[in-house]
């Protein structure tokens, strides 16, 4: 996965392991990377799966095409300087 500079950095945070595994596998052309949930982060399974996007709307996208949109399957996040922001619905 390339972080290159006209790339931003997202995240998407799961309530299940299985979650996780199933989106990773969904977005392998993307090369997500599964890493910790960041502390600043309350979800329950503790993992999550970095990607980088152009923009906000590619990202929603990118979370659509892993199933984010079913009930209880996770959320999205824009990282930003260390800092989270979970991305709402536009």
């Amino acid at each position: 996965m390339d972080g290159a500079p006209d790339k931003r950095s997202y995240l998407l945070a799961f309530k299940s392991s299985f979650g996780t595994m199933a989106a990773q596998k969904a977005l392998a052309p993307y090369r997500p990377h599964v890493i910790p949930v960041p502390r600043e982060i309350d979800v329950g399974c503790g993992m999550a799966l970095q990607f980088f996007a152009a923009d906000d709307k590619a990202a929603r996208a990118i979370a659509q095409a892993a199933g984010l949109d079913e009930e209880g399957a996770g959320d999205l996040y824009l990282s930003e300087g260390g800092a989270y922001r979970l991305m709402g619905a536009d």
